[in-house]
């Protein structure tokens, strides 16, 4: 119980800093020449606040969110099962897996946040790019879980044979 409340005293000290700095004339200018920059730039809480109200009482944000949550479901299956057949691939033929691993380690040494531009610029609708981005992840390409797992797996049901 006494964390919640600190939780929420610093949830609430945040925002009370961000209305602060944002609100026009609280405070002198210590970074922008006019009053109205900070809260142009990050909005201003209480306005914030009301919008998301009342994107909820009109309903408008719910067709966003079910797009949202497509586009992301989409990705995971299209990156699960790309990663799966991959994984399963190149575990189980040694001629793919050796010409392969050069340019899987290079991909793999490359941080997640350079490789999303990489398939932003790829993919060019809006719809493909949010699935390519929640495919990435899933995918053999910088190496995850899902074909180190798959490749774990074929390689114990081979040696079992």
């Amino acid at each position: 119980m006494k964390l919640r409340v600190l939780q929420f005293a610093v949830f609430a000290a945040l925002v009370l800093l961000w209305h602060v700095v944002t609100k026009p004339g609280l405070i002198p200018n210590f970074y922008f020449e006019q009053d109205n920059r900070a809260a142009f730039f990050f909005g201003e809480p209480v306005k914030v606040f009301w919008v998301i109200v009342e994107w909820f009482t009109s309903f408008e944000i719910f067709q966003h969110l079910w797009v949202t949550l497509l586009e992301t479901l989409l990705g995971f299956v299209i990156g699960a099962a790309s990663g799966l057949v991959i994984g399963l691939w190149l575990a189980l033929s040694n001629t793919a897996s050796a010409v392969m691993e050069p340019y899987i380690k290079g991909l793999n040494s490359m941080p997640r946040v350079v490789l999303a531009p990489i398939f932003s610029s790829w993919c060019s609708s809006t719809s493909t790019r949010a699935c390519a981005r929640s495919a990435r992840p899933c995918s053999p390409t910088p190496a995850c879980w899902v074909p180190r797992v798959a490749s774990c797996c074929a390689r114990s049901i081979c040696r079992r044979r």
